[in-house]
């Protein structure tokens, strides 16, 4: 694992693209307009990685997976702060087809839950479509509450949380434009790893 660089960005939209196609993210991404927005995320995430900017801990982060010196996963975080207590947004995780099921999204969201800030929940939106992202998400725990979250133009996602008491609505990312394209119609929110 690494932090990704301006080429892995190419990988990334590439492969959120193709699973647009597929109904693993929005179908909004197949709109320039929308893939355009999401370079930018992660132009910024880049950015996050220069000396003048480390330590801070809200914003985006782009982070990859490398096999034989070749990109085969990235995903991009979102951290926001209310109070004393962070939110990580695992808003994208993507997978070369090559490596599926070989433990690459895994070791991704392993590593996303394990550079989370303290005291922190991480969270995490799946289309219906990705039916192995959700096995994933309850191999590494992450649990599913009875309480949904309305969003507007969006079907009431459900709630997942790992180890502590249920998660307050209040303590989740608020649903805004930076990240509403990675919440799909009909998808399930998912929070895990609670770092108290």
């Amino acid at each position: 694992m690494r932090p990704g660089r301006l080429r892995d960005v190419f990988f990334f939209l590439r492969h959120i693209v193709l699973g647009a196609q597929q109904r693993h993210f929005s179908e909004l991404f197949l709109r320039p307009f929308d893939q355009l927005m999401l370079v930018k995320r992660c132009c910024h995430a880049l950015l996050r990685n220069a000396p003048i900017a480390r330590g801070r801990v809200c914003g985006d982060r782009f982070l990859v997976a490398e096999l034989a010196g070749g990109t085969v996963g990235a995903a991009l975080t979102e951290t926001s702060r209310r109070g004393d207590r962070y939110s990580v947004l695992l808003a994208y995780v993507v997978v070369d087809p090559a490596v599926h099921r070989k433990g690459v999204a895994s070791a991704l969201v392993r590593q996303v839950i394990q550079q989370a800030p303290a005291p922190s929940t991480v969270v995490c939106a799946c289309a219906p479509a990705s039916k192995g992202m959700m096995k994933l998400l309850a191999r590494l725990q992450f649990k599913r509450l009875q309480r949904a979250v309305e969003i507007p133009g969006l079907v009431a996602p459900r709630l997942f949380q790992y180890g502590k008491p249920a998660v307050a609505p209040a303590l989740m990312p608020p649903p805004h434009a930076a990240f509403l394209p990675g919440l799909i119609r009909g998808g399930r929110l998912a929070t895990g790893a609670d770092r108290s």
